[in-house]
């Protein structure tokens, strides 16, 4: 049986290192990673709803169709799906991060250390997107008191993140 040892992460947590398992990075790097994702995706999204508005006005006083708001809507909101999948899924499958874990040196690798690919990144979305998120988020705070700094959707799919 492979005997654990104690290591300090770059963000001041500790970490228990088991010899076949990735060393997962604290959660605050992955708050950190979380929010530079959010923001990038969150901008043109509150964009969005500021366009979406003027819309509804336009059409209040006559001067545009009463069903372009609506348009701009799905468009908002479409746009907002597509690019949380560009980044959680495609570059995560394809590069192993999204645009935050880069900024931050991280990578999500399987539990073996071998890379995620596009199947298991697009799970691990699904994951995140439902079940880490249900009951106040506990998914993702999850990750604060595990010992191997796991949240839901690494637990499921069976993913670390890691520093690169």
């Amino acid at each position: 049986m492979p005997v654990a040892q104690l290591v300090a992460v770059s963000d001041g947590s500790i970490r228990e290192l088991m010899p076949d398992k990735p060393v997962a990075v604290g959660f605050g790097s992955r708050a950190v990673a979380f929010l530079i994702d959010q923001t990038l995706i969150g901008i043109p999204t509150v964009i969005g709803w500021f366009v979406t508005a003027g819309a509804m006005m336009a059409a209040e006083e006559g001067d545009v169709h009463p069903v372009i708001p609506q348009i701009v809507m799905l468009g908002v909101y479409g746009g907002w799906a597509f690019f949380g999948f560009l980044d959680f899924v495609l570059l995560q499958g394809l590069k192993g991060a999204s645009v935050g874990k880069m900024l931050m040196g991280m990578r999500v690798v399987r539990e073996d250390g071998s890379e995620l690919g596009m199947g298991w990144a697009f799970l691990r979305w699904l994951c995140y997107s439902t079940i880490s998120s249900w009951l106040c988020n506990l998914g993702f705070w999850w990750a604060l008191w595990d010992s191997e700094g796991q949240t839901w959707h690494d637990k499921i799919c069976r993913t670390y993140v890691t520093f690169a």
